[in-house]
């Protein structure tokens, strides 16, 4: 619709719509708006796009604010929250270029406290107290999308280890391919 509607009102009754969408998938269509020849419709697009980025970070800041007043047994739990956060701001297109890259490399550092001093090695099933595979999953994710091949196939060789179901990384291991 907001390809081809003549009308603005259609067009900016679709970009509306896209407050029920995953913002991944909203993003196609705000990038669309933001190009659109009325007003309205660009802005409705533009607000839109800025409040979900906005709303990751300001739940990345509140949760880094947090971080020294909360117990250090629940540290890596926020460590992993704020990475995943990080991610996900990338992972849904609100960030593009350098802060893109500046939201990476938050998300790894992270991720790095969490799953130090592993993430420089594999991992024996047997090892105890290690990162769960939904941790590596993360990490490798967020250096494949760095684009630190080598180091992202041992995160997601320490994800199936730590229980991930091989179909599940299969894609990612594929796309370094």
């Amino acid at each position: 619709i907001v390809h081809f509607a003549e009308r603005p009102l259609k067009r900016l009754k679709a970009v509306m719509a896209t407050r029920h969408m995953p913002p991944r998938e909203a993003m196609i269509v705000w990038s669309k708006a933001t190009r659109d020849p009325v007003d309205d419709v660009r802005l409705l697009a533009y607000a839109m796009k800025d409040a979900s980025e906005k709303k990751l970070a300001e739940r990345i800041l509140a949760l880094t604010d947090a971080l020294p007043d909360i117990p250090v047994r629940m540290r890596n739990s926020y460590h992993e929250t704020i990475a995943a956060l990080c991610w996900e701001l990338v992972y849904h297109r609100l960030a593009q270029g350098a802060v893109s890259e500046h939201w990476l490399q938050a998300a790894r550092r992270h991720m790095e406290r969490v799953l130090d001093p592993l993430a420089a090695k594999p991992v024996l099933p047997a090892a105890p107290s290690r990162p769960d595979g939904d941790s590596w999953l993360l990490y490798g994710r967020i250096l494949l999308d760095s684009g630190d091949l080598a180091l992202a196939v041992n995160a997601f060789t320490n994800a199936k280890a730590g229980g991930i179901d091989e179909q599940k990384i299969l894609p990612w291991l594929a796309e370094i391919a």
